[in-house]
């Protein structure tokens, strides 16, 4: 029995395309960092570097660990505060992509009915972001942060999607077992991973992610209107 659902949050809740997302994010920060006088190019080469030493991350430090590393690795002077600079940017400038996103009410009536229906909910999404850029997308999905038990981010993670590790870090955090849980995403790889641990999935296809072209009829599916008419049929706790 279903007692605790997992949300993935870009392209599910949140209804974008990463692709877009990204551009117009990277657009937004090398302005940024630029009039603060850093030089773009580089800073961006240590993004990239971050983020992949968070994908690979083998659990044996947090992802804020392993981004700020390999970001310093590549950007060079540690006496140059670029976390702080990163901060202002997600306090300032962050808030400007909110334009690119149109939020679909059917995401938030789901997990309004889910909490009212006496569920656990998480918000897990991949945690490569900190944690007010997941808070400040949840709020532009129309969704509350506090209905969620837990969101996780880079902060607080020692694995990234789609690594078991990622997903048995949550379990545990939630003391969840995965039998009793439903995975809510768009993505193939990164959330009907899920399904091999024995969760229950549901994929948002709008904007599904479907790298290798799997057949997805394996998995229950569909729009955030049939996802929220799916959900009016689980039964209350």
């Amino acid at each position: 029995m279903i007692k605790t659902v997992l949300f993935d949050l870009d392209g599910t809740l949140l209804p974008l395309d990463m692709n877009d997302f990204m551009l117009v994010y990277l657009k937004h920060i090398s302005s940024f960092v630029t009039e603060v006088g850093f030089d773009a190019d580089l800073f961006l080469a240590g993004l990239s570097s971050g983020i992949k030493n968070m994908m690979d991350n083998d659990g044996s430090r947090y992802n804020h660990t392993a981004f700020w590393d390999a970001f310093y690795d590549v950007f060079g002077n540690e006496d140059v505060d670029a976390e702080k600079v990163c901060g202002d940017f997600y306090s300032n400038d962050f808030g400007k992509i909110r334009s690119i996103v149109e939020p679909d009410p059917h995401a938030a009536a789901s997990v309004r009915l889910l909490r009212d229906k006496g569920y656990r909910l998480a918000l897990a999404t991949n945690p490569l972001f900190p944690a007010t850029a997941s808070w400040q997308r949840c709020e532009w999905a129309g969704l509350d942060p506090n209905d969620f038990e837990l969101i996780t981010t880079y902060e607080d993670y020692r694995f990234a999607k789609p690594s078991y590790g990622y997903y048995n870090e949550v379990l545990d955090k939630l003391g969840a077992i995965s039998e009793e849980c439903m995975m809510v995403g768009n993505d193939i790889d990164e959330d009907m991973v899920t399904a091999e641990l024995g969760m229950d999935t549901f994929l948002v296809t709008p904007f599904m992610r479907n790298r290798r072209g799997i057949d997805i009829a394996a998995y229950k599916h569909g729009t955030l209107q049939d996802l929220y008419d799916f959900v009016k049929g689980m039964p209350e706790l």
